[in-house]
Formats: C-alpha cells, sequence, structure tokens
C-alpha cells in the first residue's frame, strides 16, 4: 500500500537539504535559504537550529551562513552499506578494476538524483607507460 499522506513541515526539512547539497558546498545564509526555498525566516531558523543541532549541518560563525554537516556522512555510509546493488557491483567492478588498471564506478540514479553507489579503485600501474581509459560523462537529471 502507498503512503499518500505527505508531510509539509517534513517537506520543508527535505528541500533545506536538497538546497544545500545542490549548492555543492557553498554556504548559504538564512534569509537566502528562507527566499529561495519560499519558506518564511522563522520556520527556516527552526529548521536550520534543529539541523545544526543534529550535526546534519553546520553554521560558519564568521560568515553565518550553512552547509552540510558531519552527521551526512554516517547517514550516507549506513545508506550505502543498506544499498545491495552495491555488493553486486562492487563483486564485478573489482576484476575490472584489476584487469584494466582503472577505477570502476557504478552509478544509480532516481527521479532526477543520481549518485555514486560503489566504487573500485585501479591497483597502482605495473610497468610505465600505462595509459588510462577513456572517459566520459554523463549529465544527471
Amino acid at each position: 500500500m502507498a503512503v499518500t499522506r505527505r508531510s509539509p513541515p517534513a517537506r520543508r526539512v527535505v528541500a533545506v537539504l536538497d538546497h544545500l547539497v545542490a549548492a555543492g558546498g557553498r554556504g548559504l545564509g538564512l534569509s537566502a535559504l528562507a527566499r529561495e526555498l519560499g519558506i518564511s525566516k522563522p520556520t527556516c531558523l527552526g529548521i536550520l537550529t534543529e539541523l545544526v543541532a543534529a550535526g546534519y549541518l553546520v553554521r560558519d560563525p564568521a560568515t553565518l551562513t550553512y552547509g552540510l554537516g558531519p552527521a551526512l556522512i554516517a547517514a550516507g555510509r549506513a545508506a550505502r552499506r543498506g544499498f545491495l546493488a552495491g555488493d553486486v557491483a562492487r563483486r564485478h567492478l573489482e576484476p575490472l578494476a584489476e584487469r584494466y588498471h582503472a577505477t570502476c564506478t557504478a552509478s544509480a540514479s532516481w527521479a532526477t538524483r543520481s549518485w555514486c553507489s560503489t566504487r573500485s579503485c585501479r591497483p597502482a600501474p605495473r610497468r610505465s607507460g600505462w595509459a588510462s581509459a577513456t572517459r566520459s560523462r554523463r549529465p544527471s537529471g
């Protein structure tokens, strides 16, 4: 059975996190976040304060901006461990990385988001004159 009831307060928290992820490490201030997300400043401040207290965000006291915090690293690692396809992909990536002396990655996408789910790093080159494989990029979303 699909969940159809949505929570506007929870959607605002997710919007703040998504917006800071999309900012690519650039800190954003309270006014900018509230304006860009269409959230009142008091509501935005409450969300930011709780996310900072939980470690999901950090606040730079010098610039008064907010950025992603260390708790997201632990959350991402836990999510990655729970992503079973990563284990399957890793079993195939490791021999490829060894054989071609390359860094191999497997990625996944959902809706407009994409992320690297697992990676197998290449070993050190065995000989001089070693050339890396051509890489291509595919835009996400």
